[in-house]
């Protein structure tokens, strides 16, 4: 199956290490993203991996969005973090509502991850949490 999903090698392969670890993350979802009496934002997800970047839709209104997004990234720096954003759409501008980062080790298999959210804009204090699993392989079929 990951065969054909191989990166192709780089244009400046001799400047570049190949890929040596894939590693997948599927967010589940985020909790506590809506301030108490007040409707909840639109919100959307970012994950972000070395140059890499998915996106998430809109989810409109919502507090707890389920997001059950499934990414596979390629790995040249395997000790980089990934991290995953949450935004609340704008009429003019996105707004970070919070973030959190994570390691990953280069061999491991569906781990659970219920990560809090830091940073962003939070006019109550409120930040919220995102429900994750991730594996990762040095086998870049593996996954």
């Amino acid at each position: 199956e990951l065969r054909e999903d191989l990166p192709s090698p780089s244009v400046l392969h001799c400047f570049l290490p190949q890929p040596t670890v894939v590693t997948t993350v599927y967010l589940h979802r985020a909790s506590g993203l809506r301030p108490p009496k007040q409707t909840a934002p639109d919100v959307y997800a970012v994950v972000r991996c070395e140059n890499d970047n998915v996106r998430t839709r809109v989810f409109k209104e919502s507090g707890n969005p389920e997001f059950n997004l499934r990414t596979i990234f390629y790995r040249r720096y395997p000790n980089t973090d990934i991290s995953v954003e949450i935004y609340s759409r704008g009429l003019l501008w996105d707004s970070l509502l919070g973030e959190t980062r994570l390691q990953t080790a280069e061999s491991e298999r569906s781990r659970s991850l219920v990560m809090n959210l830091r940073g962003g804009r939070s006019r109550s204090g409120l930040r919220g949490c995102v429900y994750l699993e991730t594996s990762s392989s040095v086998c870049l079929t593996d996954l």
